[in-house]
C-alpha cells in the first residue's frame, strides 16, 4: 500500500514536471518570436525611413523647370 501511494505520487509529480516543462518551453518559443517580430519590424522601419529620407533629397534636387527631367 505504501509502495502504491508512492508510486503514484512519483507519477503525479513525473506528470506536474513534465507540464511545467513544456510550459516554460512555450513561453521561450514565444518570446523569442516576439523579439524577433520586433526586431523585424524596427528594421523595417529604420528602412523605410531611410528610403523616404533619400526620396525627399532626391525630389528636391530637381528643378520645376527643366522639363527634361
Amino acid at each position: 500500500m505504501l509502495y502504491n501511494n508512492r508510486k503514484k505520487r512519483h507519477e503525479q509529480e513525473k506528470e506536474w514536471l513534465r507540464t511545467n516543462f513544456e510550459n516554460e518551453l512555450l513561453r521561450s518559443q514565444i518570446e523569442v518570436q516576439e523579439q524577433t517580430m520586433q526586431n523585424f519590424a524596427s528594421n523595417l522601419h529604420d528602412s523605410i525611413g531611410q528610403l523616404l529620407s533619400l526620396l525627399v533629397i532626391t525630389l528636391s534636387t530637381i528643378k520645376p523647370d527643366q522639363p527634361g527631367r
